[in-house]
């Protein structure tokens, strides 16, 4: 029997972003910039980190050739996005080209920050390495810089208690299940943005692409799973 139209059951539709990135990718620097002006359109969207894990093997600091190769990636990105750089800052510092450490801070972040802000927080980590030239060189470093990041959400946690957090073995074990993660999935670059729908995934982004084309992509992967269907106010927000 065939309900009348006014009490028909629609089935809820689940819908989540799925952000695979790297802390310490200068193209995710400028792609989370890009997914995060979009998201505001989206309030009900979650949008999920995971951590890819671009660089984890053992690594010294990177010496000046190395430095010079990061700064031409740098140069690009900022002219396809507008974004600027901290060059100076960089050349002076003792920056490990291990990208763990970093992915660690981010998985410490997405267990004290609600969803909601977990994208907010990782621009400004990054903003804090790219813009700032804060110095990220180890593990106490990183974690001074991420707690004034979680400061200015208003999340109060000392760089003595984030530091620990961050050297937790649960903590890098839940780090290491991202890279696995991305591994299953077949994912060698970043930025990959995903779209998820009640288990379904759909790709939206692999690899650094335009806002434009970025907020086009979204808008079709969001109509293929019936986003814009399930209601006015839905509908209006692909317009």
């Amino acid at each position: 029997m065939t309900l009348p139209l006014a009490t028909q059951w629609v089935p809820e539709i689940f819908l989540n972003l799925i952000f695979v990135t790297d802390p310490l990718c200068p193209w995710c620097y400028a792609f989370g910039h890009f997914l995060l002006g979009i998201a505001d359109s989206y309030p009900d969207l979650p949008v999920s980190l995971v951590v890819g894990g671009l660089r984890t093997q053992k690594l010294a600091p990177l010496n000046v050739e190395q430095k010079r190769y990061e700064l031409a990636k740098w140069d690009r990105v900022q002219k396809l996005s507008g974004l600027s750089f901290n060059r100076e800052s960089f050349v002076a510092s003792k920056f490990d080209n291990n990208t763990e450490l970093m992915c660690r801070a981010v998985v410490v972040i997405r267990q004290l920050a609600p969803v909601s802000d977990h994208l907010l927080i990782f621009c400004k980590l990054k903003e804090a390495f790219y813009v700032l030239g804060r110095d990220i060189s180890n593990g106490r470093k990183i974690a001074r810089v991420a707690a004034g990041v979680l400061a200015e959400v208003n999340i109060t946690i000392s760089p003595t208690e984030f530091y620990n957090r961050w050297r937790e073995a649960d903590t890098i074990a839940e780090t290491q299940r991202d890279f696995e993660k991305v591994k299953d999935w077949n994912i060698n670059k970043f930025p990959v943005l995903m779209l998820e729908s009640n288990q379904q995934v759909h790709s939206v982004a692999f690899g650094f692409i335009t806002i434009h084309d970025l907020h086009r992509n979204l808008k079709l992967a969001l109509r293929q799973f019936g986003y814009a269907d399930s209601s006015k106010q839905l509908r209006e927000k692909l317009i």
